[in-house]
């Protein structure tokens, strides 16, 4: 199923629709927020981790266009790489998140939209500007609905939503489907087993570290790739994509920075 969302500056995310997208898509959750300049992008598979960064990045950046995505597996394994939002191939300027089933055979490493994410690399991102690429592209993907969020320099807008009239727009909000509606009284569609990263949703503590309350945008000295740290409690903050270390640019296993102790980067990991 899946489920995407793009966010108009200032509109809300209300809390009750975000908790029933995640009971319905629990397989791993993401967001990412057009800066300007640059797009921050967290993904993990704790939703109240996603959602307690979101609330922060939310409250820094208010009126800046966001997009947020709930997974639903159907190909590449239940894990945080293969989270939404997906890199326009190696452009860190551009992300893109998907909802449904593109015609691309999903590996058992790789789904069907990190494959096409992959593929874009040989894609100028001049063409989002193409409405006959747009429309060729929207035929292509049979019915699935893109989004992407592009702080590119060559590129005319800040969002692109393919398919846009396969969704619907609600409160400053476009959702791909209503799976962040109250679920019907009827069994789901297939037996939800709790994993551990999902039993922790509910029986462990809040993993999120303290000290966001002051947050900054890093860029990563070995992949690039932009982030939260919290100014207040930086100790052990990995980048999200290569668990660099911010600050000495080591693998988390080697790092020395922070000591015995210090956080270890639950959120990213």
């Amino acid at each position: 199923m899946c489920l995407l969302a793009v966010i108009e500056p200032g509109a809300d995310t209300p809390a009750d629709y975000w908790r029933n997208a995640a009971d319905a898509n629990p397989d791993g959750f993401g967001f990412a927020v057009n800066l300007g300049t640059e797009v921050l992008r967290f993904r993990s598979m704790d939703y109240r981790t996603t959602r307690t960064a979101w609330e922060h990045a939310r409250e820094r950046w208010p009126n800046a266009w966001a997009l947020w995505h709930w997974r639903w597996a159907t190909g590449g394994g239940v894990r945080r790489e293969m989270a939404h939002p997906f890199r326009w191939g190696d452009d860190a300027r551009l992300v893109v998140a998907h909802n449904g089933v593109l015609p691309i055979p999903a590996t058992p490493t790789a789904s069907d939209t990190a494959l096409f994410a992959d593929r874009l690399r040989d894609v100028d991102p001049v063409a989002l500007d193409d409405p006959a690429f747009m429309r060729e592209l929207g035929a292509w993907a049979t019915g699935s609905k893109l989004a992407v969020l592009s702080v590119h320099p060559d590129t005319a807008n800040a969002v692109y939503i393919v398919n846009e009239d396969a969704g619907h727009w609600l409160n400053g909000v476009w959702y791909s489907n209503r799976s962040y509606r109250e679920p019907e009284p009827w069994p789901p569609r297939r037996p939800w087993v709790p994993t551990l990263w999902a039993r922790s949703m509910v029986t462990e503590p809040d993993p999120t570290p303290t000290g966001w309350e002051s947050c900054d945008a890093m860029d990563c000295g070995v992949c690039g790739a932009t982030y939260l740290v919290p100014v207040d409690d930086p100790a052990g903050v990995v980048c999200p994509d290569c668990a660099a270390c911010w600050c000495c640019d080591e693998p988390a296993d080697l790092c020395e920075c922070w000591g015995v102790g210090g956080w270890d980067g639950a959120a990213y990991n």
